[in-house]
């Protein structure tokens, strides 16, 4: 990618909202180019943006030409640094946001999340700590949430 050329479309949206399922159908047209990684939290993780653009163009394809390139990140939906980085990036991008409703996607978020917390309890606080977040702000479940649907549910209330 043109280190001089900047993105012009970003895609936000919730968990579980078919972001994925829009990744790929985009991937799949011929005026669009897009890195092979769909989240990569270039402007929420600190970590990342510390690295600077050089690196976040070097994610993109080289050969990009003409195409449209964008980056779909859920977490830029929620972080409250996204849409002030994204506008210094670029003034003039498009953020396209995705939602869904929040009690569907209730149950497939349980399912995606349960099965790396059974691996390791830890892998949440891992990730705040890649993006060095200070992970002292998030509740830590019990051991018992993730066991089944029911649970969790009221361990949320």
């Amino acid at each position: 990618m043109d280190q001089n050329r900047r993105l012009g479309v970003f895609i936000v949206g919730a968990q579980k909202a078919d972001t994925a399922a829009l990744y790929e159908y985009l991937k799949m047209h011929s005026q669009v180019a897009a890195c092979d990684q769909k989240e990569l939290h270039f402007f929420t993780c600190d970590n990342l943006y510390r690295k600077g653009n050089d690196y976040y163009h070097s994610l993109f394809p080289v050969d990009a030409g003409e195409n449209i390139l964008f980056d779909m990140s859920t977490s830029y939906l929620v972080n409250h640094n996204a849409p002030m980085r994204i506008r210094a990036y670029n003034r003039d991008a498009k953020i396209i946001v995705i939602l869904t409703d929040a009690v569907s996607r209730t149950y497939p978020a349980w399912n995606m999340y349960r099965r790396p917390y059974g691996e390791d309890r830890n892998y949440f606080f891992q990730y705040l700590n890649l993006c060095q977040v200070d992970s002292r702000t998030f509740a830590r479940r019990p051991d018992d949430s993730w066991l089944d649907f029911s649970t969790y549910i009221d361990h949320e209330t």
